[in-house]
């Protein structure tokens, strides 16, 4: 049995409920950010989904400018 907090019934069913708020950018330009957004957003302790379309879009915007960036000091 694992005993990660993060990984108890409430906090699966709040990922659930992220997955859910966020379906529509379920597509292979998104699935990575989309997964690692959700544990994130679980990590974090969020007991909702409010305000987590406008914080998925950022955590994207920011995951393209840091590739950029990486791959420009490359």
């Amino acid at each position: 049995m694992m005993n990660d907090w993060r990984y108890n019934d409430e906090r699966m069913a709040i990922r659930q409920k992220a997955f859910l708020a966020l379906k529509k950018y379920n597509t292979l330009a998104h699935v990575r950010q989309l997964y690692e957004f959700c544990d994130v957003w679980v990590s974090q302790g969020k007991s909702d989904t409010r305000g987590i379309e406008a914080s998925f879009l950022e955590y994207c915007e920011n995951e393209i400018y840091s590739s950029r960036i990486n791959s420009q000091s490359a």
